[in-house]
C-alpha cells in the first residue's frame, strides 16, 4: 500500500503545500500594511522581535522533532505497529521541552526592553506582550505535537495543510477585527494564541482518526534510542545554522537600531523569504515518500530517483 501511495500523497501534499504557502504569503502582507496603518510602524517591528525571539528559544528543540519523524519512516514501511507506539511514547518529550521553553523564556523576561533600542508603543506592557507571545509557542508543545509527526511520516502533511488554512483564516480574521474596530494590538495577539491551540487539537483529532491504531505505548530498544539521540546532534548543527541567519539579525537590528528600522528591514526580507518557501514546500512533500523507497524499493530504483530529483 505505502508503495502504491507515494505518488498519490506527494501530488496531494505539494498542491496543498502550495495553496497553504500562497495564503501565507499574501493574507499575512494584508495583516502587516492593516497594522502599520491602524497601530504604526513600531508594533510590526515588535511583532517581528517576539518572533525572532522565540525562534532562538526553540533551539532548545534541539531537531527532536525530525529525528523522531525519520525514526518513523522505516518501522511505517515495514508496518511495526509496536515500533512506531514506542516511538510516540518517546516522542512525547516534546512536553518537556515545552516547559524548557517556558522556564527559559520566564528567565528572560527581564531582559527583553534591552532587545529595543529607542521608544516603546507607550500603551502597551512589553512584558506582558512577550509572555503572551512565549505561551503560543509553548502552547505548541504542549498540545498533542507528537500526534503530527505520525502524519508527517506517513507522507499526509496535506492535512496539517488543510487544518492550517481553516485555523488560519479564523485567527486572520479575529486579527483584523482587533486591529480596525478595537485597534487593541493584546487582542491580535489573543487570537494568535487561540488559533495555535484550535490547529494542534484538530490535528490530533484527525490523526487518531486515521491512524487509531498508534497510541503512545511501549519502549523503545537502546541501540534505537542511541541512534536517535545522535540523529539529534547532527540536526542540531543545522538547527542552529537556520536560527543564527533567520533570526538573530532581527535581534541585532532592534538592539541598535530600534523597531522602526527592525519593520522596514523584515518587509523586505518577508519578500525574500517567502520566494524561498515554496522550495521548502516541495521538499517536504516529498521527503517521507523518499524515505519510504529507501526500504521498500531496490538500489536500483532508488538512484533512478536520486537523478531525477537532482535533474
Amino acid at each position: 500500500m505505502a508503495k502504491i501511495e507515494r505518488t498519490r500523497n506527494a501530488t496531494r501534499n505539494l498542491i496543498y503545500g502550495m495553496i497553504l504557502k500562497i495564503y501565507q504569503i499574501l493574507i499575512p502582507f494584508i495583516m502587516r500594511t492593516v497594522m502599520i496603518y491602524t497601530l504604526g510602524v513600531q508594533y510590526l517591528g515588535l511583532n517581528s522581535l517576539f518572533t525572532s525571539v522565540l525562534s532562538v528559544l526553540n533551539l532548545v528543540e534541539l531537531g527532536v522533532g525530525s529525528a523522531m519523524v525519520y525514526s518513523m519512516y522505516k518501522p511505517i514501511a515495514e508496518d511495526d505497529e509496536q515500533i512506531i507506539c514506542a516511538l510516540m511514547r518517546l516522542y512525547k518529550i516534546y512536553y518537556s521541552i515545552g516547559l524548557i521553553i517556558a522556564i527559559i523564556g520566564i528567565i528572560l523576561t527581564p531582559f527583553i526592553p534591552k532587545l529595543i533600542s529607542g521608544d516603546v508603543p507607550k500603551d502597551i506592557n512589553i512584558y506582558i506582550l512577550y509572555l503572551m507571545n512565549l505561551g503560543a509557542t509553548v502552547l505548541s508543545y504542549w498540545l498533542f505535537a507528537y500526534k503530527n509527526s505520525i502524519l508527517q511520516a506517513h507522507q499526509r502533511t496535506d492535512i496539517v495543510s488543510k487544518v492550517t488554512l481553516v485555523t488560519n483564516t479564523i485567527q486572520y480574521g479575529l486579527q483584523i477585527i482587533a486591529l480596525c474596530l478595537f485597534r487593541n494590538y493584546y487582542y491580535f495577539v489573543i487570537a494568535m494564541l487561540a488559533a495555535q491551540a484550535l490547529t494542534n487539537v484538530v490535528t490530533a483529532i484527525y490523526a487518531d482518526k486515521l491512524y487509531p491504531l498508534f497510541k503512545p505505548k511501549g519502549k523503545l530498544d537502546q541501540n534505537e534510542v542511541k541512534k536517535i539521540n545522535q540523529r539529534i546532534k547532527d540536526l542540531f548543527t543545522a538547527k542552529v545554522g537556520t536560527v543564527v541567519v533567520g533570526s538573530v539579525d532581527t535581534v541585532v537590528i532592534s538592539a541598535f537600531l530600534g523597531l522602526t528600522v527592525l519593520a522596514v528591514y523584515q518587509n523586505y526580507y518577508y519578500i525574500m523569504n517567502s520566494i524561498c518557501g515554496f522550495i521548502t514546500v516541495i521538499f517536504a512533500s516529498i521527503t517521507a515518500g523518499i524515505e519510504n523507497s529507501l526500504v521498500t524499493e531496490t538500489d536500483k530504483k532508488i538512484l533512478m530517483t536520486l537523478k531525477n530529483l537532482h535533474l
